[in-house]
């Protein structure tokens, strides 16, 4: 949470209790009213924050299609050599421009937009180099891409390199089972094992680096982390709960999808007591969200085909009622652990 988003909390709650009739004196509200227009003055950028980041985001976007539209209109009249020295040129130029923003613009937004366009041209060179040298597929590209985020993001504090470098290393560590096994991309994807198992290495990570103190340093954002784990745990529960076709487990496709249905329930449910107990709403949020997903997918399985459509509905509508109750307790739960 930015300076900026604890102001507006701290004023929320303010303004909450002088509505229960819990007040501040006057000089003291004024004293604090002036340190916080005084704060906002001085950095009034960061009220502009998740806008700035989006159009970050958006702007890398355009640009590295701009300079990829760019290079493959006078891509063909170029020689190899040319070709060869633009790709390598490209990101080590970007990188620069990187390096030069952070220095002299300290919101960071600017730097953020030249270094997602410095990892995309990354991801197309290698792409392109592969087909210049008729290079057969790896999914070790992969590997490349999630590092070159990662130090990015590192090197200069920037959270969407570095979210894109885990989201990267975490598909490589997805297709490195069924690479071992012998299997051709794009079957390297098909396994959901594999995805669950990146997830749960990405969840465990923050946790195994608090335990060996030497590799805490390697955590940057442990948010970031929790996050991309949780999405590829769930993802990958959720092919194997209605594609058991997808799983190594050597039995019949409906005992699997059984099976990951179960085991989905029970690490929905421990993932909202994790983020509970320990204060993380991206994992209590997440796990909600999954679980409402499950119980969707069985009320479908069980119901559908012979509840009236307007009844199936209507129960799916009680039980939307129901997960926001849940959600409201799941949030007091975690603002009594707060305080």
């Amino acid at each position: 949470m930015s300076r900026a988003d604890q102001i507006r909390t701290f004023n929320a709650e303010l303004e909450a209790l002088a509505a229960e009739g819990v007040e501040l004196d006057g000089a003291t509200q004024a004293r604090i009213r002036a340190h916080q227009a005084q704060f906002l003055a001085a950095d009034p950028d960061e009220r502009l924050s998740l806008g700035m980041r989006l159009a970050s985001f958006v702007g890398a976007v355009a640009l590295s299609c701009a300079v990829f539209f760019l290079f493959y209109r006078f891509w063909g009249a170029l020689t190899v050599t040319s070709q060869v020295a633009l790709l390598v040129a490209g990101p080590l130029l970007l990188i620069g421009v990187t390096h030069l923003l952070h220095r002299s613009e300290r919101t960071g937004y600017f730097a953020t937009l030249a270094a997602l366009a410095a990892f995309a041209g990354f991801v197309l060179d290698l792409g392109a180099l592969g087909t210049i040298f008729n290079l057969a597929p790896t999914p070790h590209a992969f590997l490349a891409w999630g590092l070159f985020g990662l130090i990015l993001g590192w090197s200069y504090g920037l959270r969407l390199p570095h979210f894109a470098g885990l989201a990267c290393l975490g598909l490589w560590i997805t297709a490195y089972p069924g690479w071992l096994r012998g299997e051709e991309l794009p079957d390297l994807f098909a396994r959901g094992e594999a995805l669950v198992l990146a997830g749960g290495l990405y969840l465990a990570a923050p946790a195994l680096a608090r335990r060996a103190s030497r590799l805490t340093g390697w955590v940057k954002w442990p948010v970031d982390l929790r996050i991309v784990g949780m999405i590829g745990l769930f993802i990958g529960l959720f092919i194997l709960s209605v594609e058991g076709r997808q799983s190594w487990l050597p039995f019949e496709h409906d005992t699997i999808e059984a099976i990951y249905q179960f085991i989905g329930f029970l690490v929905a449910g421990g993932i909202i007591a994790w983020g509970v107990r320990d204060r993380h709403s991206e994992l209590a949020n997440g796990g909600m969200i999954f679980l409402t997903a499950l119980c969707l997918l069985k009320a479908t399985d069980w119901w559908w085909d012979w509840l009236p459509h307007w009844l199936f509905f209507l129960i799916l509508a009680g039980f939307a009622i129901g997960v926001m109750v849940a959600l409201k307790r799941v949030r007091t739960a975690m603002a009594r652990r707060v305080a």
